[in-house]
């Protein structure tokens, strides 16, 4: 018998190696995309805090739920958008726009997550219930596409 040196990896070492890698890839990228769109509805839960706080903030001064509302929010409320309004909106105007999110005030505030320009969720809260009661109320999440969107980042 001799004794052969081997300097390197068989084929099939090689194989089982870039499968293991494959498996750990495949289980751990899904979990990564969820981790990242956590952290992007971070920011539409801190800026919806924020204008809620500025529209109660209008009621208290005002007493008139009208003028807290609807395009009457941004001339009234002590609420300063991150960036300019603008008419320039998926769905609803004006509004304004960060990278991934559009927020408007209609009869709640909302944040919509928009992706290849197209809304595929929203976050919103608002002063009053579905029955028009005043309620303080959570921010709640809304699926417009198939994807479950409000499950995925947690809510």
């Amino acid at each position: 018998m001799k004794n052969k040196n081997h300097n390197g990896f068989t084929l099939i070492e090689m194989l089982v190696v870039v499968l293991i890698i494959g498996i750990l890839a495949g289980i751990a990228l899904p979990q990564y995309d969820r981790a990242v769109e956590k952290a992007r509805a971070a920011e539409p839960q801190i800026i919806l805090k924020d204008m809620f706080r500025a529209q109660q903030g209008c009621l208290l001064k005002t007493e008139d739920i009208d003028k807290c509302q609807l395009s009457n929010y941004w001339e009234n409320s002590s609420f300063e958008p991150p960036s300019e309004l603008t008419d320039d909106c998926t769905e609803f105007s004006p509004c304004f726009k960060t990278k991934y999110w559009e927020y408007w005030a209609e009869d709640f505030l909302y944040a919509a997550r928009i992706k290849d320009n197209e809304i595929i969720a929203e976050l919103y809260i608002g002063l009053l219930d579905e029955n028009s009661n005043p309620s303080v109320r959570s921010i709640m999440c809304d699926n417009w596409t198939e994807e479950d969107y409000c499950q995925k980042i947690g809510m």
